[in-house]
């Protein structure tokens, strides 16, 4: 086995005395000497910021290699080393820069007459920035720094028409690349401020500053709209020129441009127009008192239009363009009465004719808003608006319109504004123009009509004539008594119940209002119209002392129940007669509650005129017709009740229709109908003792439960208030035989009771004195000892025997028949016993008892 020795490694020596020459923007030239040893060649690369090259075999006779593709402006270090098979020297190296590129592709371009634009591509390196310079006939330029990133450039400020050479090259640092050139000619700058001036109908002259370039002269040319050009040479020196053999009024166009060689300026350009002939003839015509017509000839010329213009003496003026193609204008929107100047000219562009003038005054205006207000029977006031224009004063004319009077003429002065007309007709139509004037100038008359005040009813009597005259909402309307106008009287009308027309004498709603008044608060009425009053006995007296018969109606109700009473007659007598009640038959729901007053006077608690031994006023709290005090179910006197009192009249209308007069009083109370209106069944109840029944779970006494009243039968019963007081008690005379009259006195069927007993008793004391003044009242005609022969029907359970005392004593009330005392002693033994007791130990001596008979 034999083993294959490797062979000693040679000693190869590296390349010394590298250096770099010739260095270009993108080559350099490498050298170096040639190593000692027998070597196969050399390696050779380099590295940059851009990176490193590839190796590059060089032959071993070789001394220098020139790289080629370098990058402008960088830093490269270039390594060398021997070789010799696997066998390497060390490397040697060294560094070269390359220099910087130059921009290229450096064009000129835009060239006006002082600038064009400088445009390059961008060198390889990375430069700082650029260095620009230009220079000309006339010098040089300094050096204009522009930014690494640019490559384009406005060189401004320039010479017109002048050859300029333009360089451009790279820095970086101290270093800078070669310049790279290119040259550019500005253009020729235009002759500036061309104008024309002293323009005549046939010619004018156009004007122009010189160009800055050097030029071999200028082109002229115009044309018109109407088809006529021309171009004309000028000479380099000159600055105007005259255009003569135009058309009058004709519009031009002017054109100029410098020229130098074949190089021409751009053009500058004007227009101008000869002299418009003016319109003739103007006139004005068609005055109104705000406008008025202007026409003239028109020119000859082509033109855009007019421009009216017009002052007038006083205020400011105005200008209106007015079309080509017109020969009058209506200048409209003038100031009334007043003196204008108007103007008018031709135009076209800013070309303007010689102006001509006219003079015309506008019409005086009239007056406006000529009405008629406060119309009243005989006159009226009439008001107008001032006319704009200055006046001397008016003329006022007015006439009726049936032509049955002479039409009234009235000169005023300027500054009055109103007429009061007067001594007019009742319910005539009257036509009123009015004219104002001045010199001898009149404006048109403005005209009205309005009628005087021809009510159905001019002065109404009653709140149904208010109604017929139009007025339908109630509220407090002025009624005159019998018509009379020196009688008025503020009074409320109701223009909803039962058809409207109701004049309301009385309404009570929360009771705030105190009605214990006296005897002259209730002639003259009291309180407030729209709330709680009484309007007054004269003025009752007044209303329905009249040929004209009276209704008077009741209305009562809570939330949705009502009652009502009607009594289609009613009248009061004077206060002689302590104001007497007359009242009608009875209709309604309510029940008759006043046909017991008829014919009696006024009460009040300091004029006692009832029949009862007490003071009813005082005793119920308020004044009323009065029978006895406690009839009280028209008075309104109850807590939570509301009472109006409404009156309405009428009159035989001529068609033959009758109208009636009607009064009506509105009261508002909870009420609870008795589930038996029987009057058998409520005499049985009291007749066995049974004062109270409940119905439905609930005692009909209860001080809860307030019933109204209600007819049943020949009678009328009633329930007790909640406060106690017996609401309502009646009287009625029925014949129980042909021989004598029965008097029954239905005095609370059906008792709540009271909450003291004081009350009650106080109560049942009226009753009796009332029940006493009747009986005797009864004793008249054939009929004798008829007072002691009335019956007292009442229920056992309103009666206070102890107070029976007094009225016994005077009235000696005791039946002469057993059977008249039959009812009596059946329906309260108690009773007849202690009246029997009472009459008997007051009787004569050797005169029968009751008992006895």
């Amino acid at each position: 086995m034999t083993m294959k020795l490797p062979f000693p490694r040679p000693n190869i020596d590296a390349p010394a005395k590298l250096i770099t020459t010739e260095v270009t923007e993108d080559t350099a030239t490498v050298s170096w000497d040639l190593v000692q040893a027998d070597i196969g060649g050399y390696m050779l690369s380099y590295t940059s910021a851009g990176g490193s090259s590839a190796e590059i075999p060089v032959g071993r006779d070789r001394t220098s290699y020139r790289l080629l593709g370098l990058r402008p402006g960088a830093l490269h270090t270039v390594y060398i080393w021997a070789f010799k098979d696997d066998y390497v020297s060390r490397k040697a190296s060294t560094v070269a820069e390359t220099e910087l590129d130059a921009p290229t592709n450096v064009l000129a371009r835009d060239e006006t007459e002082s600038s064009f634009r400088v445009s390059w591509d961008h060198t390889q390196a990375e430069i700082d920035g650029y260095l620009l310079a230009y220079s000309s006939p006339e010098g040089s330029s300094e050096e204009i720094p522009v930014r690494s990133d640019s490559t384009s450039y406005m060189l401004t400020g320039l010479r017109p028409g002048v050859l300029h050479t333009v360089y451009i090259w790279a820095v970086k640092g101290s270093k800078a690349s070669r310049k790279s050139s290119t040259q550019a000619e500005t253009e020729l700058d235009a002759p500036a401020n061309l104008s024309a001036r002293d323009e005549t109908e046939s010619s004018f002259s156009v004007s122009w500053a010189p160009a800055q370039a050097a030029v071999d002269g200028y082109i002229l040319t115009y044309n018109s709209s109407d088809g006529a050009s021309g171009e004309i040479p000028v000479g380099p020196d000159s600055t105007s020129y005259r255009l003569t053999g135009l058309r009058p009024g004709a519009f031009y166009n002017v054109y100029i441009w410098a020229i130098k060689g074949n190089k021409a300026s751009r053009q500058t350009s004007t227009q101008a127009q000869t002299e418009l002939d003016a319109p003739a003839n103007l006139s004005a015509r068609d005055e109104t008192e705000s406008s008025f017509r202007v026409s003239w000839d028109p020119v000859q010329a082509e033109i855009d239009g007019y421009v009216l213009s017009y002052s007038p003496s006083e205020g400011a003026s105005g200008e209106i363009p007015v079309r080509s193609d017109s020969t009058s204008y209506m200048l409209a929107g003038l100031r009334p009465g007043v003196l204008h100047t108007v103007n008018i000219w031709a135009f076209q562009g800013s070309k303007a004719s010689r102006k001509i003038s006219t003079n015309a005054e506008t019409d005086i205006d009239p007056p406006k808003e000529l009405k008629a207000t406060d119309v009243t029977l005989e006159s009226a006031l009439l008001t107008w608006v001032p006319p704009l224009a200055d006046i001397e004063g008016y003329v006022l004319i007015y006439r009726d319109e049936d032509g049955n009077m002479e039409a009234v003429e009235r000169q005023l002065d300027a500054g009055q504004r109103r007429f009061a007309v007067s001594s007019l007709e009742t319910g005539k139509r009257y036509i009123v123009s009015i004219t104002a004037y001045r010199g001898g100038k009149r404006s048109e008359g403005v005209e009205t009509t309005f009628r005087t005040v021809g009510l159905l009813y001019p002065f109404p009597m009653d709140c149904v004539q208010i109604m017929k005259n139009g007025n339908q909402e109630s509220g407090v309307y002025t009624v005159y008594v019998h018509g009379d106008r020196s009688k008025p009287i503020e009074a409320y009308c109701d223009m909803e119940t039962d058809g409207g027309g109701w004049l309301v004498l009385q309404r009570r709603t929360s009771g705030k209002l105190d009605f214990m008044k006296r005897w002259r608060q209730y002639i003259a009425g009291f309180g407030n119209m729209t709330d709680e009053f009484w309007i007054g006995l004269d003025k009752i007296y007044e209303l329905t002392n009249t040929p004209t018969q009276c209704e008077l109606r009741f209305d009562l109700g809570v939330g949705a129940e009502r009652a009502y009473a009607v009594y289609d007659d009613f009248k009061i007598a004077p206060v002689k007669q302590k104001f007497k009640i007359t009242i009608g038959n009875y209709s309604g729901t309510a029940g008759d509650a006043m046909t017991y007053h008829q014919g009696r006077p006024w009460t009040t608690v300091d004029n006692d005129n009832d029949i009862a031994l007490g003071n009813c006023a005082l005793v119920h709290r308020g004044a009323w017709w009065r029978e006895v005090g406690n009839v009280v179910t028209g008075e309104c006197l109850f807590r939570g009740l509301e009472c109006e009192l409404v009156m309405e009249r009428q009159k035989y209308a001529p068609e033959g229709g009758e109208e009636t007069l009607k009064l009506t009083s509105k009261r508002k109370r909870r009420t609870r109908k008795d589930p038996d209106s029987s009057r058998d069944a409520a005499a049985k109840r009291c007749v066995e003792g049974h004062s109270i029944e409940r119905r439905g779970g609930r005692a009909e006494s209860d001080p809860g439960s307030v019933v109204s009243p209600r007819e049943t039968g020949s009678y009328t019963m009633a329930r007790a208030s909640p406060s106690g007081v017996i609401v309502p008690v009646f009287t009625e005379i029925h014949k129980s035989s042909a021989e004598f009259p029965l008097l029954f006195f239905v005095s609370d069927l059906a008792v709540a009771p009271l909450q003291r007993r004081q009350q009650m008793a106080w109560r049942q004391q009226q009753q009796w004195q009332h029940t006493a003044s009747v009986a005797r009242s009864t004793s008249r005609g054939s009929v004798r000892r008829t007072a002691r022969q009335a019956v007292l029907y009442a229920p056992c359970s309103c009666l206070a025997v102890a107070k029976l005392q007094s009225w016994a004593k005077k009235s000696r009330m005791l039946s002469d028949t057993p059977s008249m005392a039959a009812p009596l002693r059946r329906m309260c033994p108690a009773l007849f016993n202690f009246v029997e007791m009472r009459f008997n130990s007051a009787a004569p001596a050797g005169q029968k008892t009751g008992r006895e008979k």
